[in-house]
């Protein structure tokens, strides 16, 4: 835990990063000549997570990145912004992709995600220092998982024009994120339809406490299923008691 900087100068030959790379190094501030990893093309579970004194990190060497495991980056409560541009290999992003990250108030060239087909689990999690996010890239994404932008409560907007091959969304959709004011183009979300429970409930919009009702005065409203106004009126309702 005492580790502070770590240089890869001479990692050229590694390809595969396994579990648990450099995990919990609690003190890790620095990251020296990370092209030394610009071969690499699988990253395992849990990859530079817990690194709670990390600012920055540049990944953007990974070009060859084909698959990333659960939890990249996860807990770094200190890191600020990322840069996600070399990751256009990438068709799923698994659990707990940056959650957990406090800190992060910027997301650079998030379309380096744009061939990415599955969204699992706690996708940016708990990341409340995050005010924007353009969902737009996300014109491939076909499955969203459990707590997807949960608890990001400075996030202000967001905007569902791509998510047209969406057909089902896991439980705590957007749960707990207080600030968000406007959804855009509410209707890309036409396909979804169904809505997985936790504990007997979607909690879909839950506690989204600066949203407007989301009923037919909505554009787009009316092209929804119905099982996903059956969840617009549920929100709509219980905002009552907010």
């Amino acid at each position: 835990t005492s580790l502070e900087f770590v240089d890869f100068c001479s990692f050229e030959k590694v390809r595969c990063i396994n579990f648990g790379f450099l995990c919990v190094c609690s003190s890790l501030k620095g990251i020296l000549n990370i092209s030394g990893l610009r071969n690499v093309k699988s990253i395992g579970d849990s990859f530079l997570t817990h690194c709670s004194s990390l600012v920055s990190a540049d990944i953007s060497v990974f070009t060859r990145v084909k698959s990333i495991g659960s939890e990249f980056l996860s807990y770094c409560s200190v890191l600020e912004n990322v840069d996600l541009g070399s990751f256009a290999k990438v068709t799923r992003i698994n659990n707990h992709f940056l959650s957990f990250c406090s800190a992060l108030k910027a997301i650079s060239n998030i379309c380096g995600l744009r061939n990415v087909k599955s969204i699992e689990d706690s996708f940016l999690y708990y990341c409340s220092s995050l005010v924007c996010i353009d969902l737009r890239i996300f014109t491939n994404v076909e499955r969203i998982g459990r707590g997807f932008l949960s608890r990001c409560s400075l996030l202000e907007t967001v905007d569902f024009c791509s998510f047209e091959n969406v057909t089902c969304i896991d439980s705590a959709f957007l749960n707990e994120c207080s600030s968000v004011v406007t959804i855009y183009n509410i209707s890309g979300l036409r396909n979804v339809t169904s809505i997985n429970r936790f504990d007997g409930k979607t909690y879909f919009l839950y506690r989204c406490t600066s949203l407007p009702p989301i009923n037919d005065s909505v554009p787009g409203y009316e092209c929804l299923s119905q099982e996903l106004k059956e969840e617009c009126k549920v929100f709509s309702e219980e905002l009552e008691y907010y």
